[in-house]
């Protein structure tokens, strides 16, 4: 089952784990454990139309009757706050299962009333394809040779299926080292939409193309690899254009990419004017503050209109996780 994690909640109250968004509920004090499970190993019980909304948990508590509510972190971008979109608790009880209903969700969790304690997780059905906020986990392998070759996961940000991909990669033939960088993907990343992962300057990548899915229940995960025959800087962006992460790469490069796609869509979607953004690139070398000053500059002009749902609407399908939590940030700052 995985690190066992154990929390003694000492009274009546609720208490969010910071480590894996757990929210327990309780009447009164109480010693919970909980641990990470993998979703594959009951892949059997998962069926159509129900897919995988968030991480699997085994938890335990010394006073059951105390623990009355759990909230599951979910990794779904709720727009227009979930229409058509159903959520129940899958409940692993032996070799069977029971789909449960869920008392509530909000935009990051879902709420279960307590039945009993064995495996439970999250499960989601939609009648439209789902947004998901994405993880992005890269490994460099390890070995002598001067080139580089690196393995590029695109995953929900789901602890599960996070837990499956580093025990694959810690049991591959090839060593690998986990390049650490931001985790979350700053794309919504849509279910059956396909995505390519792109590098400056130009490498070798195969496939050329994954088919996003929630890949909890698969045994294998789908991954890019990438091999670059003379290291240097270098850029790698995922689909569209949206930086996914750098690695040893330089200001020059950071540049071209912000040229080819921020730009772009701040003239195209905000109606930014060009000599706005050259002003502000040449007065600012940070690629996030020059973000920010162009939200700021927007904002400035739609004066009392500039929410962040109004940055939504305007960006539409380009709106990146990273530049709605930008803009949320600068409103509660102002």
């Amino acid at each position: 089952a995985g690190v066992s994690r154990r929390v003694q909640l000492d009274a009546e109250g609720s208490f969010q784990c910071s480590v894996t968004g757990l929210i327990f509920e309780v009447a009164g004090p109480a010693r919970v454990t909980y641990s990470l499970l993998s979703w594959s190993k009951y892949a059997p019980l998962v069926q159509k139309p129900w897919v995988v909304g968030g991480p699997l948990f085994d938890v335990r508590c010394s006073a059951p009757a105390a623990l009355l509510c759990i909230h599951f972190p979910h990794c779904l971008c709720l727009g227009g706050a979930g229409a058509g979109v159903t959520f129940k608790v899958l409940h692993i009880k032996g070799g069977s299962a029971a789909l449960e209903p869920s008392a509530e969700f909000s935009a990051s969790h879902i709420k279960w009333v307590v039945s009993s304690l064995s495996p439970v997780g999250p499960l989601i059905h939609s009648h439209e394809p789902l947004r998901y906020h994405g993880a992005v986990i890269l490994y460099k392998a390890v070995d002598e040779h001067p080139s580089l070759s690196f393995w590029v996961y695109l995953a929900t940000n789901n602890d599960s299926f996070i837990k499956d991909i580093s025990k694959t990669v810690k049991h591959s033939k090839t060593k690998f080292v986990q390049i650490e960088k931001p985790p979350v993907c700053q794309k919504l990343l849509q279910e059956g939409k396909k995505y390519r992962l792109i590098c400056e300057p130009e490498a070798e990548i195969t496939p050329e193309e994954i088919e996003f899915v929630d890949g909890s229940l698969l045994k294998l995960k789908s991954y890019f690899e990438v091999y670059l025959e003379k290291p240097d800087d270098f850029t790698l962006s995922l689909g569209t254009g949206s930086i996914m992460t750098r690695t040893r790469t330089s200001r020059r490069g950071a540049q071209a990419l912000l040229d080819r796609s921020w730009r772009e869509m701040a003239i195209e979607c905000l109606q930014i004017e060009m000599k706005d953004i050259d002003d502000i690139r040449a007065m600012e070398e940070d690629v996030t503050m020059q973000k920010l000053l162009v939200l700021r500059k927007w904002r400035e002009r739609e004066q009392g209109h500039g929410t962040a749902e109004a940055l939504q609407r305007s960006l539409g399908e380009k709106a990146t996780y990273e530049i709605l939590q930008a803009l949320q940030g600068f409103l509660a700052q102002s």
